[in-house]
């Protein structure tokens, strides 16, 4: 299958190149489109990188309305969802510490602001003007955290001297309700603002279904009544606008945004019920039906500023931002309670526990339990930016800049068991463990990058950032009773001072602090070769930096102990152009010597202490991606892109064990989300019904090959197998758009895709690698092993206008 595709896509590119060119006569070029992803404006078919835009028009077309269906649009994208947002994978390249002190390997940033947490993202995408998504380390002008590339959602900008708007809205399944709307308005000559605002309501697609768990002969029953279904929806977002701009040489814009995400929250799906339904449809997502309350509050600012003013040959950029989080959510377990917790060896500590059954079994008092994890984040961050540049272009195109970075993450994790005999008496909570603290970053960087235009065709390339890099952690970790060691229990304490922590009091543990600091120098060498006004060539060495952590114990230092920045030098060979009126083709090769890739488990320690515990492995990435847009006439176009991809772990072995001599080696396995091929296509076809009215057919559709996800702790390994999933609309368009009525469907298979496991779940064999399905291993217990996965269909009808 995969050589037959392979062989299509070449087929229907030889096809385009040998067709003659007066068949194409009547076609228009595509419009040249401006990206600032290198920091200044350059047109994206002279960038000599590998980036793709989407305009904000064409996202919702392309169904894409947040951040994970840009793996949709995009080559050599994956993105995971999880209890800790958004994770994004760039050609198999990401973060596996989601934590308060890992940071990412995808620099994200919205009008030039990076956010780091995967919590913060979800609120971006309204009213925007485009996307960018830049593929490869982006060290020397992004710094930090943009190991494997980086994502710029640029918002719409306010307008001098226009009044315009628009208004959006959409009725679909699961209940869905969304608006959006933007009007723009000129304030004199100099001055305008721009109104922006979103609003998203959904029921769950991850519906409960019915629980009988049976402890020491006693049946338990918990209705689906009982439970509110999970994945839902409830947002609402609304940006502030103002554009100073009182000639050609300066200008001042100011943002402010503010943002509300609640109802349920998220949860993944059970195994059981995937295989069960074959991945079709919201009855394959359903979880266990557990009464203890789900809930999410994330409230979000953003303040963001950004000068230009240009000076004779010179410009001047500066941003600025500061951003605010307070992040809230319970999860309640929707796996087993017998796997996640039940009968476990805690006492009672004085509550008022459930003791009939456990007593009767002679264990400790205290009986099964349902999981549920508490957690609060507090994030504040601020950021700046200064750059200058050539204003025109001339000999040498350069941008010198410096930035400063610095967020402080208070982290507040707390694990709850609660009675399963009484899960709405929280007075019967058991404390299990949980982070309290308040971990900082703080990063400034020095850069820049020249292009030596040597002659009108051929540009050198030289780029160079330092940066300086530290994480730093205060705080205190409270780890689970061992009654079955024998000892009694620490007296943890709340945050009011009680000797015994009571949910939903923070639980005190033993000091926890930690540290690291990193210095780095990251460079760029290229050479561009502007064959003709239509043909790019480029090729570049680059490198990228991530900085190091500490691991929250270590046997050298009996606490924690640091371990070493990611680091990855790339290699890549382009070529953009037009080569055929209407076409435009981007292709690139590309080489990844990845040396230190951060992975982040749980491991056993020979002391006999558990702590997660990251390590830096060597991995070797490689592929090629052919990117295509071509407008074939005024009515109709097409989009299109491949990715081939190896990727391999060069020598890492891992689990839970590794460390006390009972590893398992995952050499020469593929890294995860990382499939060897993905095609993704589209056609947008014009229909005119008269003068004054039109329809427009859309359909995109995706395949991807199998990719691997991993649980690093047991050892094991999972399969998503190979996928298409295909979108379609067809709009009714009158006065040249300015009313539109669409019909739409996401996901036209139902098909659904696992995109991260739940740690912790798996209670199969130690070690493994389930090539051939999902799930083999007859040993794990049923209704246990829980995944992250995609939205099933969604279908429903849209109305906008404009004015």
């Amino acid at each position: 299958m995969k050589g037959s595709r392979s062989c299509a896509w070449m087929l229907a590119g030889v096809s385009i190149w040998a067709m003659p060119a007066a068949a194409l006569a009547q076609n228009a070029d595509a419009p040249d489109i401006v990206v600032t992803a290198l920091k200044r404006e350059t047109s994206l078919l002279k960038t000599p990188a590998a980036i793709s835009v989407v305009s904000g028009a064409d996202l919702q077309a392309k169904g894409v309305v947040n951040l994970a269906d840009i793996q949709n649009v995009a080559p050599g994208v994956a993105i995971a969802q999880g209890r800790d947002g958004v994770q994004v994978a760039i050609r198999g390249v990401t973060t596996t510490d989601t934590s308060s002190k890992g940071e990412q390997d995808i620099a994200f940033s919205v009008d030039g602001a990076y956010i780091g947490r995967g919590n913060a993202r979800g609120g971006a995408f309204f009213d925007v003007d485009h996307v960018e998504v830049l593929r490869g380390p982006q060290g020397t002008l992004y710094g930090r955290s943009s190991t494997g590339g980086a994502i710029n959602v640029v918002t719409s900008k306010p307008k001098l001297g226009e009044t315009s708007g628009y208004i959006k809205a959409e009725y679909g399944n699961f209940d869905t309700k969304r608006a959006q709307a933007a009007v723009n308005l000129p304030l004199g000559d100099t001055v305008a603002i721009r109104l922006a605002g979103s609003f998203n309501d959904r029921s769950g697609y991850s519906r409960p279904i019915d629980y009988n768990p049976v402890f020491f002969g006693t049946t338990y029953h918990f209705s689906a009544a009982q439970a509110r279904a999970r994945n839902d929806q409830n947002d609402a977002t609304g940006r502030a606008s103002l554009l100073f701009k009182p000639n050609d040489a300066f200008s001042l814009r100011l943002n402010a945004t503010y943002g509300h995400q609640g109802g349920v929250g998220g949860a993944p799906a059970l195994e059981t019920q995937l295989a069960a339904h074959g991945d079709t449809g919201a009855a394959a997502l359903a979880g266990l039906a557990n009464p203890v309350p789900s809930f999410l509050r994330n409230n979000f600012s953003q303040y963001d500023a950004a000068l230009n003013y240009r000076f004779g040959p010179a410009q001047i950029d500066i941003i600025a931002s500061h951003q605010v989080m307070n992040f809230k959510q319970q999860n309640a377990s929707v796996q087993d309670a017998a796997a996640n917790g039940g009968g476990a060896l805690y006492p009672c500590f004085g509550n008022p526990c459930d003791v009939r059954n456990a007593n009767a079994a002679g264990l400790p008092p205290f009986g099964p339990t349902f999981q549920l994890y508490y957690q609060q984040n507090h994030v504040k961050t601020d950021q700046i930016e200064a750059r200058i540049s050539n204003a025109d272009k001339g000999r040498f195109d350069y941008v010198l800049g410096a930035n400063y970075f610095n967020e402080a993450a208070g982290e507040n994790g707390q694990s709850w068991n609660a009675q399963i005999a009484a899960p709405l008496d929280t007075g019967t909570y058991v404390f299990q463990a949980g982070p309290v603290n308040v971990t900082t970053h703080k990063a400034y960087g020095l850069f820049g990058q020249t292009t030596w235009n040597a002659t009108e065709q051929l540009g050198v390339v030289l780029g160079a950032r330092y940066t300086h890099d530290e994480v730093s952690r205060v705080g205190t970790f409270a780890l689970p009773y061992n009654f079955a060691a024998g000892f009694p229990p620490p007296p943890y304490p709340d945050s009011n001072g009680n000797a015994i922590c009571h949910y939903p009091d923070t639980c005190a543990g033993a000091v926890n602090n930690g540290g690291q600091k990193d210095n780095k120098v990251t460079w760029r060498v290229g050479l561009n070769y502007q064959m003709n006004p239509r043909a790019l060539f480029y090729a570049s060495v680059a490198t990228g930096f991530k900085g190091g952590g500490f691991n929250d114990y270590d046997p050298a230092t009996g606490g924690t102990g640091q371990y070493q920045p990611a680091s990855l030098t790339a290699y890549e060979l382009g070529y953009k152009g037009r080569p055929l009126e209407g076409l435009s083709l981007s292709s690139d090769l590309f080489y990844y010597d990845f040396s230190r890739f951060q992975v982040n488990s749980g491991v056993n320690f020979p002391s006999g202490n558990f702590a997660l515990y990251t390590v830096t492995t060597p991995v070797k990435l490689y592929g090629w991606e052919t990117e295509l847009n071509w407008q074939i006439d005024r009515d109709t176009s097409i989009d299109a892109s491949m990715t081939l991809e190896h990727t391999s772990f060069s020598n890492f072995i891992t689990g839970a064990n590794s460390l006390i001599g009972n590893g398992v080696s995952f050499t020469g396995q593929a890294v995860d989300l990382a499939p060897s091929f993905t095609l993704l296509g589209g056609i947008s076809r014009r229909v005119t019904i008269d003068d004054h009215s039109a329809l427009r057919l859309r359909l995109n559709t995706k395949y991807s090959a199998s990719y691997l996800l991993s649980d690093y702790n047991a050892a094991v390994r999972y399969r998503q197998h190979g996928f298409t999933r295909t979108n379609a609309s067809i709009s009714y368009e009158l006065d040249d758009a300015r009313y539109t009525l669409q019909l739409f469907v996401e996901n036209i298979e139902n098909k659904v895709q696992r995109t991260s496991i739940i740690g912790g779940t798996y209670a199969g064999t130690y070690g493994g690698t389930n090539n051939n399905s999902v799930l083999n291993e007859a040993s794990d217990p049923a209704n246990n092993l829980a995944f992250y996965t995609t939205a099933p269909r969604l279908f429903g009808l849209r109305a906008g206008m404009k004015f």
